[in-house]
This record gives C-alpha cells, sequence and structure tokens, in this order.
C-alpha cells in the first residue's frame, strides 16, 4: 500500500512540475526548428514539430528549417520535415537579391 500511494505522490509531482513547465512561445519555436534542422538533430526536429513549430516558418534572413537541413547535407532531417508538409521548392528572393535574379535570367 505504502508502495502505492508513493508511486502515486510521484506521478503527481510530475505532472505538476511538467504543468509549470516553462514553454517556448511560437516563434522561438519555429527558430528552434530551422536551427535543429541546420544541425541535423533529428529527435529535435520532430520533438518540436510535434510541439507546434512550423515546418514552413522562416527566420528573419528567410530560412525555412527544410531550406536548412537541405544547405547542410542531412537527409534524415528533410525527410521528417516533408513527411510533416514542408515546402521544398525555394523561398522568392528578397528585392536585395536583383544581381542574384539578373544572373540566373540570363542563364
Amino acid at each position: 500500500m505504502k508502495g502505492r500511494l508513493a508511486t502515486l505522490g510521484f506521478s503527481l509531482l510530475a505532472l505538476s512540475l511538467i504543468a509549470c513547465a516553462p514553454t517556448r512561445s511560437k516563434g522561438s519555436r519555429d527558430l528552434a526548428l530551422i536551427r535543429a534542422a541546420e544541425k541535423g538533430e533529428t529527435k529535435e526536429v520532430y520533438r518540436l514539430i510535434e510541439a507546434g513549430a512550423d515546418v514552413n516558418a522562416r527566420d528573419p534572413e528567410g530560412w525555412t528549417p527544410y531550406l536548412a537541413a537541405s544547405s547542410m547535407g542531412h537527409l534524415d532531417a528533410m525527410r521528417i520535415l516533408r513527411a510533416f508538409g514542408a515546402k521544398t521548392d525555394a523561398p522568392e528572393l528578397e528585392p536585395e537579391n536583383i544581381a542574384h535574379r539578373y544572373l540566373s535570367d540570363t542563364n
């Protein structure tokens, strides 16, 4: 009986700690997903997606999680992101990249 009460007590303590734990805001989860994808941290990528991070989010420079993973060759992270609906097309070029746009049009 005492063992069951102790188990119940520990369970309640764990649940209360989880409920009171600080949570990341949506924006910070999205940025964390981009960085985890860039590093190829597949477990963290999956965890962040399950926690509500946007697989098509963009950081201030326009990087998406899929683009970050692909730039570093992290195929497993890319597969996870695609499985959750990440867009795989290249993002639109910003106006400051007009020279790049001109060069790509002449090829």
